[in-house]
Formats: structure tokens, sequence, C-alpha cells
């Protein structure tokens, strides 16, 4: 999966300047992607850093599903920060490489395990909201096996793309030393679409089978009537909860599924034939792809943030109290001083009057 650069041969004729004109866009273009990047970072970190904020802070927001919530907010401000800027830079601004060969292999690397780690996220959110809605009166998993699943995804997320890491390298051309461009170099052909068809798999066609399946069953399970008239109003409450949160992660899952589908399907594309980075039309809908495979960053967490409607009044509550309770201190330990003070004063009167 390459998210750097779409060219995957450097020949004779590529110069400084060639690469230059060849990667060269349309100024209306060029126009339209940054603008939609910078709105798509402030966005991101915005709204992610909110949902860290109010679930790390409020402990009635600490359930299994807002850990899951937390663990891709992570992940998305990782993506954001590490990556989108010198990604932006290169494909838009300077067309080739300037930060050296550590953030060359880093940025790609970081970009993929990032891509892996909220694809099984999701799924690992599935399956606990399937099993809590499955056999409701069986006790959840506690927060430490939850931490520790987290943990466990993030493992597996950062071994996964070792290869990434491995193989991207900054690749320049022999008449011009001075810049490149960052790469993916395989030393087979068949190496890479092994890999990218694994990583297609793993990220995108189990998760999207897992899901159908688990929310399938879940909104049956949902739908049917509970035995009973007199648990009827508590389990439409109930069902009520577990709809919005079904919904959320529903919405969640929609949204990564369609932005990530226009570069998986250029990326496979390119692995069984590397001839259609040669047209221009390819390079710019590649570029579009990159941009809605990162809107997935800013999209998700406004899901998150518009299923809580009342999170802005309860995030201002949680600060007025906060507020309320250092006001409060000041008074009581004035007057604990003024009723100390008074005691001394007594105190020193009556020995003045008994001497």
């Amino acid at each position: 999966m390459r998210f750097l650069n779409d060219s995957e041969r450097l020949t004779d004729k590529h110069s400084e300047n060639y690469i230059s004109e060849e990667y060269a866009l349309p100024d209306s273009v060029t126009y339209t992607l940054l603008g939609l990047h910078i709105v798509l970072v402030c966005t991101s970190l915005i709204a992610n850093a909110i949902i860290l904020i109010y679930f790390l802070s409020i402990k009635r927001a600490k359930t299994n599903a807002n850990y899951y919530l937390v663990a891709l907010a992570v992940s998305d401000i990782l993506l954001t920060v590490w990556c989108e800027p010198f990604t932006v830079f290169s494909n838009l601004v300077n067309y080739h490489w300037i930060f050296g060969h550590f953030m060359c292999s880093s940025v790609s690397y970081i970009q993929t395990a990032c891509v892996i780690q909220r694809s099984f996220t999701l799924v690992a959110s599935s399956v606990d909201r399937y099993l809590a809605i499955r056999w409701p009166l069986k006790e959840q998993a506690p927060c430490l096996v939850v931490a520790g699943i987290i943990a466990a995804i993030w493992i597996v997320s950062l071994v996964f793309p070792v290869p990434v890491a491995i193989f991207t390298d900054m690749v320049y051309d022999e008449y011009e030393n001075t810049s490149g461009i960052c790469l993916e170099v395989w030393p087979r052909d068949d190496f890479r679409q092994a890999f990218s068809t694994a990583l297609l798999i793993a990220t995108y066609v189990i998760p999207l089978l897992v899901l159908t399946l688990t929310y399938g069953h879940i909104i049956l399970i949902l739908d049917v009537r509970p035995p009973g008239e007199e648990y009827e109003q508590l389990m439409r409450r109930r069902r009520a909860v577990k709809r919005k949160t079904i919904r959320v992660f529903l919405l969640a899952f929609f949204a990564y599924a369609i932005c990530w589908l226009p570069i998986h399907a250029i990326t496979i594309a390119g692995d069984i034939s590397p001839q259609i980075y040669d047209s221009k039309l390819v390079h710019i809908l590649w570029l579009f792809a990159q941009c809605l495979a990162v809107s997935n960053s800013a999209i998700s967490p406004i899901i998150v943030l518009t299923a809580e409607r009342k999170l802005p009044a309860k995030i201002k509550r949680q600060v007025c109290s906060l507020n309320s309770d250092r006001k409060g201190s000041i008074p009581v330990r004035k007057a604990s001083f003024m009723m100390l003070m008074s005691r001394i004063t007594k105190r020193r009167s009556t020995q003045e009057t008994s001497v």
C-alpha cells in the first residue's frame, strides 16, 4: 500500500526537472487538495482531542465501547500529526522527499500501522458489542481485559507492516542525487503483490465480513420483543441505548469502508499493472483517493460527537463543577482561618482577664 508516491519506477529520463513536470498538477487541483487537507487536519485534531478529554476525564464515560473509541482517536491523532504534513508537502508542494531516510520509512510504516489498528479495533468493538447484546445477563469483560485487547491490537499493528519499513526507501535519479522520491522498493514484484493482497484481506475484507455478520445478528436480536410485560419498559430503554452505540460503530465502519476503498482499489490495480501509474489521470485520482482515506480520521470522531448530543452540556457541566470546586475551596480556607484566629483571640482575652 503506497501512500507517499504512486510512481514505481525511475528511468533514465528522470531528471529533477522531469520529475517536477511529471507530478505537477493544475493550480486549481493543487489548491483544492491543500485546502481539503488543512480542513481535515484541523477537524481531526480538534474532534479527536475532544473525544480523548471527555472519555478519559469523566468516570461514567469509561465503558468498554468508549475505550475502543479512545483507541481509534489515538490512532487518528498519530496518523494526522506524524504522517499527514510530510505526505502533503511531498505530494503537492515539492514533489520530492526532503525529510531524510528515517522519515521516509517511518511515515509509510506508521500510516500502514494506523490503518491496521483502526480495522482491528473496529472488529474488536463489534465482537464486544455482539457478546454484550447476545448474552446481556453475562458479566462484561473487565476494563483490564479490554486494555489488554487494545494493547495486543497495537502490537500486531506494529509488527505486521515491518516489511513496509524495510523496503521503503528514497530512490535517487542517477543524474541528480540531491533529491529523491520515497518509494516502496521490493526485491520482487510477487512479494509486493502478496503483501498488498494480505493487507487488503486483513484490513478490509475480513473486517467487512465480521462486522456484517455481528451487526446483522445484533439488529435481529434488538428487534425481538422481550417476554413478559413487566420488563418491557426497562428492556425498551436498554435497547435504545444499545441501538445508539451500535449506530455509532456502524457509521464509523461504513465511513472506514467507503474512505479506504478507492486507495485499496488503485493499489491493487497498480500491483497487477504498474503501467497505470504513468497516466496523469491516475496520479490525480490517487491524490484524491489519498485525501479521502485521510478524511476518515476526521469523519469518525464527528460521528461520535454527533451521536453524543448531550456532550457539550456534559463537558460544560464538568468544567463548571471543577471551577466551583476551586472557587468553593477558597471560602472554606478563609473561614477556617478566621475561626482559628477568633479562637486565638478569645484565649488571649481570657488569659488577660485571669491575670
